[in-house]
């Protein structure tokens, strides 16, 4: 397949992916009472909001050991005070623009060649970045999934024995990848023409502990700005946050925008939807535009910084 072609498809992938969500949206913001949204949203309590915004900012603090990881695998010895404040803006613009391996990929790709690294390096930068994610969404799934199997059952609308033999099958990949990962360790390989090093057993656990921190920050700031649901415990929604992250993620949709918002909708019918929509409509404000806002201002100051330095 032609790269032009293969462009074109995921371009056409994620328009029918939006059309789909706004399908879904469609019925549920209908019932929505956007008095009640304004309330909900002026309503939360200074703590909460408070909590959701140190729960974000603990969520990008591990995102930036996601890059150091890669860093490290590839060869670099990059100090971390140099990778995080890339690591952020890439996962800043990432997430709200959408095409995250573009978009953020770009990013690192300016950054880090500028700091000495080859763009095979700076590609697998990215791709073990993937993999710590993907790494992450799997473990807590498990977790929800045989920890909460019938309130996840219920939530994802399945039988109790298909969600235990999903979280079965997702340990044995999980497994998979840490018996390649220990039998490899230090051993190179490709992924995608990207000359990797195997991360071995202790890289691959740190890849899930940090994946896992990330998620279960997101989840919890999430979690403290939603209505009261008695019903659901946290671990069971940090499952349902994990998977419908992973859906706007994969849909390439900036921003996740009514994917993400969808999920949650159909896993939870039972929660009233103007809360639940005032809900996310903060948590977007807290974990996507406030990060952006910020990761600008560090690139617009980094390119001032450089463009003075080169006139001086």
């Amino acid at each position: 397949m032609s790269p032009r072609l293969k462009s074109r498809l995921v371009a056409v992938l994620s328009l029918a992916v939006f059309a789909f969500a706004l399908w879904v949206l469609k019925d549920s913001l209908g019932q929505v009472r956007w008095a009640e949204v304004r309330g909900h949203l002026l309503g939360l309590p200074g703590w909460r909001l408070a909590g959701a915004l140190l729960c974000v900012a603990g969520s990008y603090w591990m995102l930036s050991y996601y890059d150091l990881l890669a860093v490290r695998a590839v060869g670099s010895g990059l100090p971390y005070r140099q990778v995080a404040p890339i690591s952020f803006s890439a996962y800043a613009v990432g997430h709200n623009l959408g095409f995250s391996a573009l978009s953020g990929g770009a990013l690192r790709l300016r950054a880090y060649s500028r700091l000495g690294l080859s763009t095979s390096q700076i590609g697998g930068i990215a791709a073990l970045c993937a993999i710590t994610f993907a790494l992450g969404v799997n473990l807590v799934l498990d977790a929800a999934l045989l920890l909460q199997t019938a309130q996840a059952a219920r939530i994802l609308h399945l039988s109790e024995p298909l969600v235990r033999a999903i979280a079965l099958v997702n340990i044995v990949l999980l497994a998979a990848y840490l018996w390649l990962t220990a039998g490899r360790a230090g051993r190179p390989f490709e992924v995608g023409g990207t000359r990797l090093v195997a991360p071995g057993w202790s890289q691959a656990c740190r890849q899930m502990l940090v994946s896992v921190a990330d998620l279960a920050c997101s989840a919890a700031a999430l979690y403290l700005l939603m209505p009261a649901l008695p019903d659901l415990s946290y671990v069971a929604f940090l499952g349902l946050y994990a998977l419908a992250m992973a859906a706007a993620i994969a849909s390439s949709v900036p921003g996740g925008l009514g994917v993400f918002e969808s999920v949650l909708l159909l896993a939870l019918p039972a929660a009233p939807k103007s809360e639940l929509l005032g809900a996310a409509l903060a948590f977007r404000a807290l974990y996507y535009l406030l990060p952006l806002i910020l990761a600008l201002a560090w690139l617009a100051l980094e390119e001032l910084r450089r463009w003075r330095k080169a006139a001086a």
